[in-house]
């Protein structure tokens, strides 16, 4: 039962608009335009779906301040294949129109930060793009984040939330939406959790990824057979959305029904998570190997945080009873046991 993968992939859709000339000043941009700067590198995912009351709550927190100088960063936090970077694509789409521009760095890496603020006095057209020193790069960007109004700068995957300090002004006359890992992210922003799709809207996904359905067909048009498989697929992915964009693709892709890839899912479930699936352009890593690396990363932090999921992996999902693992201890190595 999948528990944790990386963000929900984009399919293709409409083209991305090109990046438009240099932002022109605030006074002279008439309200409602769209931004004149654009560097979002993904298209607009058509078969996103829910996610509606997140999308309200992060526009309120951003718009809310009456004072622009104190609006606080918003983090989208949660699980990896949850939709984190996806949530963050949509809203960009959503609100471009409030923004003069719309900015993206990937935060995953002190170094994938420096480049992409780098590449950012480039898309702004700053005097300093040309900078030998590339610290005197991204503090130009920060100059002009900290003089401009009405921008949204996005910071995908700042697993390490200490790093972004570092880039961004300690006022902001613009909006900073972030997407995290973090379950904590302390004064940096205020984070809202991302959660498992619930079973009507993972239909929803499973069904539109799949053509089964148009993308903006109601539940009710899909037969009943498909709806009452594609319920049991939710259930068997846990709402993942990352998971169920996978399967939705394999679906399209191979012809089959939906009743046949739950079949399929349950005879061979390793198989078909290696699988990726789709275009793959904008995330090309399989839910299995999105596990790995998750894996991986919480075993370099606490080696007995990974114990106690190798323990928690080898039993069922749910409910798991704390005194089995209490009786057991003696069981559980020299790591786990003591705690």
């Amino acid at each position: 039962k999948p528990t944790e993968a990386h963000d929900t992939p984009f399919v293709p859709g409409p083209p991305v608009p090109p990046p438009l000339a240099p932002l022109t000043p605030p006074s002279t941009v008439e309200p409602g335009q769209p931004a004149q700067v654009w560097n979002i590198p993904y298209r607009r995912n058509p078969f996103f779906t829910g996610r509606e009351e997140l999308l309200k709550k992060l526009h309120d927190n951003l718009t809310s301040s009456k004072t622009a100088a104190l609006t606080q960063p918003q983090a989208i936090s949660g699980l990896g294949g949850i939709g984190k970077t996806q949530t963050a694509v949509e809203y960009a789409y959503r609100y471009r129109d409030e923004y003069h521009a719309v900015l993206w760095a990937s935060a995953a890496t002190r170094d994938t930060l420096l480049l992409d603020f780098v590449a950012l006095a480039s898309v702004l057209d700053l005097p300093e793009k040309q900078a030998q020193d590339q610290h005197l790069t991204v503090m130009a960007v920060k100059r002009w984040l900290a003089s401009h109004e009405k921008w949204l700068l996005i910071l995908d995957n700042a697993d390490e939330l200490e790093v972004v300090n570092d880039f961004v002004p300690t006022e902001s006359p613009g909006h900073i939406l972030i997407t995290t890992r973090a379950q904590a992210v302390g004064t940096i922003a205020s984070s809202s959790e991302v959660q498992e799709m619930d079973t009507h809207e993972g239909m929803l996904l499973l069904l539109r990824r799949a053509r089964v359905l148009a993308p903006d067909a109601p539940l009710q048009q899909a037969s009943q057979q498909d709806r009452a498989k594609a319920e049991a697929i939710v259930a068997a992915m846990d709402g993942l959305p990352l998971a169920l964009d996978q399967a939705g693709a394999y679906i399209e892709e191979t012809g089959c029904t939906v009743s046949s890839y739950l079949e399929q899912y349950q005879r061979r479930q390793l198989d078909l998570l290696k699988r990726r699936g789709g275009s793959g352009n904008e995330h090309r890593e399989p839910v299995a190997t999105t596990w790995s690396l998750s894996f991986e990363r919480v075993e370099q932090l606490n080696p007995t945080a990974a114990d106690l999921l190798r323990v928690c992996a080898f039993l069922a999902p749910d409910a798991i009873p704390i005194e089995m693992i209490t009786a057991g201890a003696s069981e559980l190595g020299p790591l786990l046991q003591p705690v």
